[in-house]
């Protein structure tokens, strides 16, 4: 039997940044997203496969269960990123795997990974789901962040979201935009890493600003 679990994407529409830093953020997830399946196998590994938009295999992995140790991979930087959610999933929760005889995951994207639309946050929520973890924990002892991207893969509706003491709190926004018929996105190819930014001093953030707009 194969368990399926799926995250919706994210837009953040106000307060990038600033929401780390307590400020409420107006945020919308979108139809794309991320499925996650598993299954089990007889074999004593994780067997796992990455696969993007189009149904092509972008990252390919296999995993000791007992000690998570990584046997081969496709690509060493994204395995040492999956070891990490998954040691520390086992953490959060001592038992996940310990009792199994192997498993296969695969997940696949239904947006360009470069889109920048959340590929890391439906990735956490959803193995979150599938292993019975908080996700908003699981994210900040990996990849960090506000955790909007979270409430935005586990709502189907716009929400206002901000860090009450350290809380993620997330609300639902009903009724629709009168203006949403004329919204539009587009996507400029000009992806940044919020964590790179968010660890730039002062004077270098405005210069990635400025050199930012300049560009467009």
């Amino acid at each position: 039997m194969t368990k399926e679990f799926y995250s919706n994407g994210k837009l953040l529409l106000s307060a990038e940044y600033a929401v780390l830093d307590g400020a409420q953020a107006w945020a919308v997830p979108t139809k794309y997203g991320q499925y996650l399946r598993v299954s089990k196998n007889n074999t004593s590994k994780l067997s796992w496969k990455s696969l993007d938009d189009k149904g092509n295999i972008w990252f390919e992995g296999i995993y000791a269960i007992q000690n998570l140790d990584g046997i081969s991979s496709s690509d060493i930087e994204t395995s040492k990123a999956l070891l990490k959610i998954l040691s520390e999933v086992r953490r959060l929760n001592p038992d996940f795997l310990v009792d199994s005889n192997g498993c296969e995951v695969v997940t696949e994207l239904t947006f360009p990974k470069n889109w920048g639309l959340g590929s890391s946050s439906t990735l956490i929520n959803n193995i979150a789901q599938w292993t019975n973890v908080n996700a908003y924990q699981l994210l900040e002892q990996t990849f960090g962040g506000s955790g909007y991207d979270i409430a935005c893969a586990q709502y189907d509706k716009p929400i206002l979201y901000h860090i009450d003491k350290g809380t993620p709190t997330a609300q639902e926004i009903d009724g629709q935009l009168v203006f949403s018929d004329a919204l539009f996105f587009v996507y400029l190819n000009r992806k940044q890493n919020s964590r790179e930014e968010r660890a730039l001093q002062p004077i270098e953030k405005e210069k990635s600003i400025k050199q930012f707009l300049l560009n467009r």
